[in-house]
């Protein structure tokens, strides 16, 4: 599947997903599940303001989709921040678990073709993260 497909899928099962008032509060009742120490970072956390982290992260990883230049400096940023915060590198996967999840959940037209397209995208994303140095 090409990026610029990929990005047009994406474009069309973000805004699906997001129409759905709960599906930022599904992505972390997912993520949460995951693990008992990704449960404990966000103990005291503002979880109004996560989930809009994570939707402008969303939004910035499908406008970016096809332009590798601009989505590696916002990848560069949001590593560095998950470095300072001592945040684990495994960690990240679970995030892609848990919004493949909500995507499944949320998408009322997923099908294997959209799972490609959001795979396509966040595995880009996800390798970036787990390797920044």
């Amino acid at each position: 599947m090409n990026t610029e497909n990929a990005s047009e899928i994406l474009n069309q099962s973000l805004t699906r997903c997001t129409a759905n008032p709960q599906f930022l509060r599904i992505f972390y009742e997912h993520l949460l599940d995951t693990s008992p120490a990704i449960k404990a970072l966000f103990d005291e956390s503002n979880m109004e303001s996560h989930m809009e982290v994570v939707k402008i992260s969303l939004m910035t990883m499908v406008s970016s989709a096809d332009s590798d230049e601009s989505i590696e400096e916002y990848l560069k940023d949001i590593a560095q921040k998950h470095v300072d915060m001592d945040i684990k590198p495994e960690f990240f996967k679970f995030w892609e678990i848990s919004l493949m999840a909500t995507i499944a959940e949320c998408d009322p037209d997923y099908n294997e073709q959209i799972r490609r397209a959001w795979k396509t995208i966040i595995s880009k994303g996800i390798n970036y993260l787990l390797n920044y140095k």
